[in-house]
């Protein structure tokens, strides 16, 4: 097997390769811990909204609409209608005995119902 005769590099070659790699790893490190750094403060503001929106929908409805955002329940008692003006109809008074008639109510005229011949047919 015919290896590939390998390259020598003086000691002073060495060195500045194991110094630029060196300093590659170091801005590789504070790269990373800035990224680190990042989320943390990106977890603790989303940590401060979530109990912002706790605290502000505590007791109220709501849902979530298909983007998974939350959407906050209208109150159901804006939608009853009022009524200013009353009904426009009015009831009858009851008429009290002695009060405004004399005699008691009539029956209406004409022969009492009997029950039909089929009705006691079937009997």
């Amino acid at each position: 097997p015919n290896k590939a005769p390998a390259r020598l590099q003086s000691p002073l070659a060495r060195g500045k390769s194991t110094d630029n790699r060196l300093r590659e790893e170091l801005e590789i490190r504070r790269g990373q811990a800035a990224i680190a750094r990042s989320l943390e403060a990106k977890d603790a503001e989303e940590k401060r909204q979530l109990t912002e929106l706790r605290k502000t929908l505590k007791g109220r409805d709501y849902s979530y609409d298909h983007k998974g955002q939350i959407v906050v329940m209208a109150d159901h008692s804006a939608f009853v209608p009022t009524l200013d003006h009353g009904p426009s109809y009015r009831l009858a008074e009851p008429e009290v005995l002695g009060a405004g008639r004399k005699s008691p109510p009539r029956q209406a005229k004409g022969k009492p119902k009997t029950k039909s011949k089929d009705t006691k047919e079937r009997k």
